[in-house]
């Protein structure tokens, strides 16, 4: 008898899995486990950050936590990153479902369950696919690393600035802040 099981397509993963914290993993479906207080309050800031930024400058991107993207077909991969931001411009008329392409910028933000092999492969799936740019954030060595398609990766500590490039013109973040406890955030 044989337990071997069938890879499964985007659409059955939003179908069968709605609600669940669960990737794609060429056609497997992979349990995501649920981040803790730590990566919940830096991916709040970084989004607050990062929406405040493209508000106030009416920048053509929208940034959110937690969206599938379709990266590869047949067998089907989706992954979701802890923040994504995405051109407008690149936006269809979909009402729902996943995201047909990568997002424009992956964010990760690190759990102490992370495998560094499998967080290496998940920011190489969305390099692959087209996403200009990932930023890695580490709470425990409080660094955010910067990799980018053509293979750089730029390690910066906590004295450094991130800056948010073309897709994001004039976002700037000191690394520090980006781990500092709520309310105590400086204003950039």
């Amino acid at each position: 008898m044989s337990t071997e099981t069938r890879p499964i397509t985007a659409e059955q993963l939003f179908a069968e899995h709605a609600g669940e914290r669960t990737e794609l993993v060429a056609g497997e479906p992979t349990a995501m486990t649920p981040v803790g207080i730590t990566q919940s309050l830096i991916v709040g800031a970084l989004n607050g950050m990062i929406w405040n930024h493209i508000n106030g400058r009416r920048l053509p991107v929208i940034v959110g936590p937690e969206l599938g993207f379709v990266l590869r077909r047949n067998p089907d991969t989706v992954r979701a990153p802890d923040l994504a931001v995405l051109r407008v411009e690149r936006l269809t008329d979909q009402q729902s479902g996943f995201f047909e392409g990568a997002p424009d910028l992956a964010i990760e933000v690190l759990s102490p369950h992370d495998k560094p092999a499998e967080v290496e492969r998940k920011i190489r799936e969305f390099l692959d696919a087209g996403t200009e740019v990932a930023w890695v954030v580490d709470p425990e060595s409080r660094t955010v690393s910067i990799h980018r398609g053509d293979e750089s990766v730029v390690r910066l500590d906590p004295n450094a600035s991130l800056d948010g490039g073309e897709l994001l013109p004039g976002f700037t973040c000191s690394i520090a802040n980006i781990f500092a406890k709520p309310g105590q955030q400086q204003q950039t």
